[in-house]
This record gives C-alpha cells, structure tokens and sequence, in this order.
C-alpha cells in the first residue's frame, strides 16, 4: 500500500510494521468475542481491518528487504522473499483452518 510505503519512509519500517502487526493481532482476537448472535457486519469489519493491517506490512517489509540487497541479486531475493510470503499464507491459513474445525467441533 502506497499509504504504508509513506510512513515507513516518514518514520520507519519496524515502527509501521509493529503497529500495523498489533492492529492485525487485535483484530484478529476479536473474533474472540464473536458468537452465534454477531452481526456478520462486525466479522466483515473485522476482516476488512485485519487485511488492512497486514497490507501495510508487505509493501514497506518487502521494499526494505529488497532494497538491502545488491543489485546483482536483487532477482534472487524476490524469489526468497515470494516464496516465503506464499509458504507463510499456506501455514497461515492450514493452522486457522484446523484452529476454526476444532472450535467448530467442540461447540
């Protein structure tokens, strides 16, 4: 997001990225809080603020990580950095998946 690309520039990478992770884990306990009764309008919400926050993770992470790199290998650190991102998203969503079933199941 070009938003977060603006303020890591302002201040910095960690500062943005720690806030931006904290806003991400907030919103993700708040589910938490959620039952049979929530409105699907506060899940949505939710969702939209946790997408958000680690958006504004990934663009300034990555321009950070690429631009720490020489050129001569900057190809190669886009791959490392690709494939990490994607295996991340895959765990990511495996352990909310089995996370969710468990739940669903016991309740």
């Amino acid at each position: 997001m070009a938003i977060a690309v603006r303020l890591a520039r302002r201040t910095s990478v960690r500062l943005v990225s720690s806030i931006a992770l904290a806003v991400a884990a907030v919103s993700m306990g708040s589910f938490a809080l959620f039952g049979a009764t929530t409105p699907i309008v506060w899940y949505a919400a939710a969702v939209l603020v946790q997408g958000t926050a680690l958006g504004m993770v990934i663009a300034p992470v990555t321009g950070a990580v690429l631009g720490s790199l020489p050129l001569e290998r900057s190809g190669a650190g886009s791959a490392v950095n690709s494939t990490l991102r994607r295996t991340g998203s895959v765990l990511g969503i495996a352990a909310g998946g089995t996370i969710t079933s468990i739940v669903c199941r016991r309740s």
